[in-house]
């Protein structure tokens, strides 16, 4: 899906520009008569055109030298005991990788990660308060 998606835009925008440029545009009342029509042939010819030359080359530049813009960081052989210097974990993340990096068993540490993840649905069946949701709705809140 991910990569039809794109290639049906591509489609829908050429569709889109040769009618475009092949009829023109209409009024609001549909009214298809050439003597109100602006010709604009030429200007949205040379913009549509030099967006193409743009994506062009970015296309031949990005095929031709795929790493020039990478990070050579990225090529450096890796130790499994202990994580490179250049990842840094996000702000959101980090309780994910304490629990990670505290267990040393994989298993035990994915198991106690989504334990953790789990409480908060604990939460759904806790009725210290009077609520105006369902146990249906506080579920769909949590999610």
């Amino acid at each position: 899906l991910h990569f039809l998606v794109p290639w049906g835009l591509l489609l829908l925008v050429m569709v889109h520009l040769v009618f475009l440029h092949e009829t023109g545009s209409t009024t609001k009342l549909y009214c298809h008569g050439d003597y109100d029509k602006v010709c604009f042939y030429p200007e949205y010819w040379v913009k549509d055109f030099l967006n193409v030359v743009v994506w062009l080359i970015f296309v031949v530049f990005s095929l031709m030298c795929p790493f020039f813009l990478g990070d050579p960081e990225m090529f450096i052989e890796s130790d499994p005991m202990m994580s490179p210097v250049h990842i840094v974990p996000e702000w959101y993340f980090l309780f994910a990788y304490a629990i990670l990096r505290a267990i040393p068993s994989k298993v035990l540490g994915v198991v106690s990660l989504f334990s953790s993840i789990l409480v908060f649905f604990v939460f759904i069946l806790v009725d210290n308060y009077v609520s105006v949701l369902f146990k249906v709705n506080k579920f769909f809140v949590f999610v």
